[in-house]
């Protein structure tokens, strides 16, 4: 029996539209309570006016009218996309709107509150994105939001697609249906695409408007799909095309399309962290991790005086690979007895089942020799505060691969140039998707991935999401 989907997609582009004009509304209401507050707080006169239509203009409509106009044209409504990408071009759209309402203000030559224009669009950056991401959890708890999806392609691939496509709930794709078409690689004549067409016609009359997945990747079915198109494509909302990049970059890759051809170019660069990049990335190094530092340094200060009450030092360092090859300390607060070697050793040797761990994980789930504080402290990622210091002195960078020990160069292979081209971080995509829960395999995986996929707002991307993952504690060990 197939799953019931309640609402159409233009109900769901104006419940998200919605919650788009209500998230500018509190933006212009926080704006005008910072702006009061402000000028009571340092004994500024408030004006007897400060509430005008030309006012309005400028902290609601503008950017009301910008954010539904630009998300309507990238596609927010109808054509979902993940939510940092949504995030990403949100972003942009309040500080274009900031722009236009301040230009709108200089032409008008209008009296308005500085301080509330500039906390409306501030609050708002916090806001559009967050009333977003609110207005798509709140369907998919009613069970509005998942429209059905059905997958069709080849035996190996579909399991790899519909894990990715579903990995983010924001997309709205809830799979109905998986059709094995490995047969079209077997039997690539009429009678087999008909049947096929026919199978996909009859599934899309049991939804309401489903979507189509294709997940093919032979030859010879991708000489049979243009035909297979045309045949279902008026039963399906909208189709999805799975390529699998082997390896390219995925999320910098550039669509090239050529007038009169079918065939799709995908550009991008193989030179990894353009230069540019890797100064500015080198900048909001030096400038998070002096932050950060200031702001932890009493709590740093009073960890290491807990930890160091046994006699032991208080931080040490791990000696790490780190970018071209170099070997550097690994700052961390001591989480585990000083002895901490000669205890591992004597573990591996009298325990069989932890030798094969370690030697597949270089973790123990059970590790011997961590201390009562190092379990809080590695629980809560609060052993890496010194790696701050790491990122200033320019062994590690804010975000970046999972800094790997000398003896973990082996699994990365032909793949370990991949990994030295950039700096190691504190947080990563290991961080936050799993950490020790996940197989070494798919750790060397994400670190790949993050090199050649890199981009200034994957890194902001990341840092937002990490503390989420601490404070979840999800794979701490």
């Amino acid at each position: 029996m197939p799953d019931r989907f309640t609402m159409r997609a233009w109900q769901r582009g104006v419940t998200l539209a919605s919650l788009d004009l209500i998230g500018t509304s509190l933006a212009a209401l926080l704006g005008l309570f910072v702006s009061l507050g402000t000028r009571d707080f340092l004994g500024l006169e408030q004006p007897l006016n400060i509430v005008t239509a030309p006012v309005l203009l400028a902290v609601a409509l503008v950017p009301s009218a910008v954010i539904l106009y630009g998300s309507s044209r990238h596609g927010h409504y109808f054509r979902i996309k993940p939510f940092w990408t949504e995030a990403q071009e949100l972003l942009r759209m309040v500080a274009f709107s900031s722009a236009l309402a301040v230009g709108l203000t200089f032409v008008m030559k209008t009296e308005v509150s500085r301080i509330w224009l500039v906390s409306t669009f501030l609050s708002l950056l916090l806001l559009a994105p967050l009333m977003r991401a609110l207005a798509k959890s709140l369907m998919r708890r009613l069970g509005y939001w998942f429209a059905p999806l059905i997958v069709v392609g080849d035996r190996g691939l579909l399991d790899t697609c519909e894990k990715a496509i579903t990995s983010d709930f924001t997309l709205g794709y809830h799979v109905a249906a998986r059709v094995d078409a490995t047969r079209l690689s077997q039997e690539t004549n009429d009678v087999v695409q008909t049947e096929l067409a026919m199978t996909l016609i009859e599934l899309a009359r049991l939804y309401r408007r489903p979507r189509l997945l294709l997940a093919f990747d032979h030859r010879d079915i991708l000489e049979s799909q243009q035909t297979l198109v045309e045949a279902v494509s008026g039963h399906f909302e909208h189709i999805v095309v799975a390529k699998q990049m082997y390896g390219l970059p995925a999320l910098n890759a550039e669509p090239l399309c050529i007038d009169k051809h079918d065939t799709l170019f995908f550009r991008f660069s193989s030179r990894g962290i353009a230069r540019h990049g890797a100064v500015i990335k080198r900048a909001i190094d030096i400038v998070g991790a002096s932050c950060a530092l200031l702001l932890a340094a009493p709590l740093l200060l009073g960890l290491a005086l807990w930890v160091g009450q046994d006699g032991g030092r208080a931080v040490y360092g791990s000696e790490r690979i780190g970018r071209k090859g170099r070997r550097f300390k690994c700052y961390k607060l001591r989480s585990m007895r000083e002895n901490g070697d000669q205890i591992l050793r004597e573990h591996l040797e009298n325990d069989p089942e932890a030798r094969k761990e370690w030697h597949a994980t270089f973790k123990l789930r059970q590790d011997p020799r961590i201390t009562r504080a190092g379990h809080f402290l590695r629980t809560t990622s609060l052993d890496e505060l010194p790696q701050f210091f790491n990122v200033l002195t320019g062994d590690m960078s804010l975000v970046g691969p999972r800094p790997i020990l000398v003896d973990e160069v082996a699994g990365y292979g032909r793949s370990l140039s991949i990994y030295q081209g950039v700096r190691p971080g504190l947080t990563g995509l290991w961080q936050i998707s799993g950490r020790s829960e996940l197989g070494y395999d798919d750790r060397v995986k994400l670190n790949k991935w993050y090199v050649r996929n890199w981009s200034l707002w994957l890194d902001v991307s990341i840092l937002a999401r990490t503390l989420p993952a601490v404070i979840a504690s999800r794979g701490a060990i």
